[in-house]
């Protein structure tokens, strides 16, 4: 049962993952690629699922950009953690929700 469970999990991630990890930049940059790493661990009392991201872009002359992330409900917000360029950037949860097909997801910028 558990296997079925890790697989329904990892299922999840992989077809819906993609949608609510991709950061939203306002206004539009260039993003050539984006690297997502996805760790799943089994405990006795359930999962625990580790995303990371990491998304080069370029800032085409903008004076300004802010970035949009879409996280799940259950996060636990003190373990959200953003850097730029290696440095720990603050952040703040937005009024505007993430739409999907899923639900709306609350995000930070």
């Amino acid at each position: 049962m558990r296997k079925i469970l890790l697989l329904i999990c990892v299922l999840i991630l992989i077809l819906g993952g993609y949608t609510l990890a991709n950061p939203i930049p306002v206004p539009t940059l260039i993003m050539p690629r984006e690297y997502i790493s996805i760790e799943i661990i089994d405990f006795e009392e359930g999962l625990r699922v580790r995303v990371t991201g990491v998304y080069p872009f370029k800032n085409v002359d903008f004076r300004k950009v802010k970035m949009y992330f879409p996280v799940p409900y259950d996060v636990d917000w003190d373990t959200v953690q953003v850097y730029v360029d290696d440095k720990l950037v603050k952040w703040r949860i937005s009024d505007w929700k993430y739409e999907t097909v899923i639900g709306n997801y609350p995000v930070i910028e």
